[in-house]
């Protein structure tokens, strides 16, 4: 058996040559008989079966999809029994820019995460929450920002604040999103300080994209660049992120929390710094669904004639 993950063209058709090759399959869960294979110089992209074992039964690999937009991708395998071979082909794979990709933070984009209880560093599908922005803004009208992390819908938002008083988060800027009626919601907000209520601000912000995945939740947003908004270069800010609690039949609506559960920046930011900045979260998740895609085969013994065979590749996303 050989098996790749390839990009695919818009009718589906797969893209030829070592540039259609995606993705990783993980070497630390990789079956004992099975073994990778370069090809075009790319090391763990596909998989091969060692020849050690006369017939395959159940197989179960795991592949990490990569951090960039490959586009639509299809799996392809090879399978051999006896004088019997068959081409398997996964239905299509669209591409999801959530989680966001850390790649370039600390680089040409600020980035700050907070991760789980003891953890110096997370992935972003793992960490609690994320506020990430590009910090390359000069010569452009906006800024685009994404922030995401983990909810309970009916009941939790996200939220960042740009302050000058980190104490008491007097004047404080503050962008929230949340859920509701099953879709995301961004809202701007004023703090007159940490004891007082939101006030809705006059400058709207507006949605361009989300993603909700059961307690995941993603927004992203823009702001135009204005000397009248926290939104400029030549202004700087503490950058603060926290998830409080939302009440949509109550009053008020999204509640404040205490300041010593907010993770503020440790000195004030100025739009074009980048920054990857880590929280060591004081919240434990017990399970965190990770972004690797798991891949299960049908016994062979029941496919030796079956022509229908694509229906035994299972894709599915899982927890580990």
């Amino acid at each position: 058996m050989m098996i790749q993950g390839r990009s695919v063209s818009a009718n589906g058709e797969f893209v030829p040559g070592g540039v259609g090759i995606v993705g990783v399959f993980q070497p630390k869960y990789l079956p004992n008989n099975f073994t990778h294979l370069q090809c075009f110089r790319l090391d763990y992209g596909t998989v091969v079966d060692s020849g050690r074992s006369p017939q395959l039964g159940n197989v179960t690999l795991m592949w990490t999809s990569p951090d960039s937009d490959a586009g639509s991708i299809r799996f392809l395998a090879g399978i051999t029994r006896g004088q019997h071979y068959w081409i398997v082909v996964s239905n299509i794979l669209h591409f999801n820019p959530y989680p966001v990709s850390v790649v370039q933070c600390g680089g040409t984009e600020a980035c700050f995460r907070i991760c789980p209880l003891d953890e110096d560093s997370c992935y972003p599908d793992q960490a609690l929450m994320m506020y990430s922005y590009s910090t390359e803004v000069y010569g452009k009208r906006d800024v685009e920002f994404t922030m995401g992390g983990r909810i309970n819908p009916d009941n939790t938002y996200l939220a960042v604040v740009y302050t000058e008083d980190n104490d008491r988060l007097n004047q404080a800027d503050v962008t929230v999103c949340y859920v509701e009626h099953g879709r995301a919601r961004v809202e701007h907000y004023r703090l007159n300080e940490i004891d007082s209520y939101l006030l809705q601000d006059s400058e709207e912000i507006g949605l361009d994209d989300y993603d909700l995945d059961g307690n995941s939740l993603w927004c992203r947003f823009r702001r135009p660049l204005s000397p009248s908004s926290v939104i400029f270069p030549h202004k700087s800010y503490y950058i603060l992120l926290y998830r409080g609690e939302l009440d949509l039949h109550g009053f008020p609506k999204l509640r404040t929390p205490a300041r010593e559960s907010m993770y503020s920046s440790d000195m004030k930011l100025n739009l074009t710094t980048p920054t990857n900045k880590r929280y060591s979260g004081s919240l434990q998740i017990s399970q965190f669904c990770s972004s690797y895609l798991v891949i299960a085969l049908a016994s062979l013994s029941i496919l030796q004639l079956r022509l229908s065979f694509a229906s035994g590749l299972l894709v599915d996303f899982t927890c580990a």
